[in-house]
């Protein structure tokens, strides 16, 4: 292939601060482009896109992956997120607050979570919704009925605005993530056992909207010095036509299961339908 490679492991965040982005920034000044062949949560995307001059090629075989890297790679310019929150969360919550649905589950889980309550809330969100796949693809399980119904508002107001779109919904999926009631990122849901009940009920009351306030104005003050650009792939079949000037940073999946369990949420919330677990 030619091309140089990076390769490195354990948590890309912690690393970038540890030595591994000064490197990518002194390796970038000899290349044409930066590949990020397996850019997942798009951490290093975002520190290639806004420390070098270099344009930034974000790839991953996950939707929601595409989706995160996008919500920075793709601009030059820092945005205002107050406008977001005027516009985008302020017309999600008027919908929001004005659905039946919300009204009958706004006023749930006020005292402490009980086994009988996940379960009512698993059937509450059989009934079928046509705002959006959250409510009844994980609604009593990874979220409330409440934080279920809430997503998918947000999902469905978000602006069409080419600039304003990819940094929403990169945000919604990492809310979506730090509301779910699960241990980890690829595990399953808590279960409403003994033990488990009150991890669930610190989940169940995280608002989304407030998640996304408080991560909003992080993203909206980066930008790429350069535009990039982020593509759903196969890394080996993309990886056949890098050259000699790309950096490529090779961070694999350690085994199919981390493309399964909750990456199907985070694909749902990025694709706003559900599809079939596969990995």
């Amino acid at each position: 292939m030619g091309a140089r490679l990076v390769k490195y492991m354990g948590s890309k965040q912690s690393l970038l601060g540890n030595g591994l982005g000064d490197l990518l920034v002194e390796r970038s000044r000899s290349a044409t482009r930066i590949v990020d062949l397996f850019s997942g949560a798009g951490a290093v995307s975002w520190y290639a896109a806004e420390h070098t001059g270099v344009p930034v090629l974000a790839i991953d075989l996950q939707q929601y992956s595409k989706v995160l890297a996008e919500a920075v790679i793709l601009r030059t310019e820092p945005l205002d997120g107050s406008v977001l929150e005027e516009s985008w969360l302020e017309l999600a919550s008027r919908r929001l607050y004005r659905s039946k649905i919300w009204r009958e589950t706004a006023d749930a889980y006020q005292g402490s979570l009980t086994a009988t309550e996940v379960h009512g809330a698993r059937e509450m969100c059989r009934r079928p919704s046509s705002i959006g796949a959250i409510w009844n693809a994980y609604g009593g399980y990874y979220y409330s009925p409440a934080q279920a119904i809430a997503l998918d508002y947000l999902r469905s107001t978000m602006p069409e605005d080419g600039v304003l779109r990819p940094v929403c919904l990169g945000v919604l999926v990492m809310a979506a993530s730090i509301c779910a009631a699960s241990p980890g990122h690829t595990a399953q849901p808590f279960r409403p056992t003994r033990t488990a009940i009150r991890h669930i009920e610190a989940a169940w009351r995280r608002d989304p909207f407030d998640v996304i306030r408080k991560v909003l104005p992080d993203v909206t003050r980066r930008a790429a010095r350069v535009r990039g650009q982020a593509v759903v792939g196969d890394a080996v079949d993309i990886a056949t036509s890098m050259t000699a000037s790309d950096l490529v940073i090779v961070d694999p999946p350690y085994s199919a299961a981390q493309y399964s369990r909750f990456y199907h949420v985070l694909e749902t919330v990025a694709r706003g339908e559900c599809g079939q677990v596969d990995g």
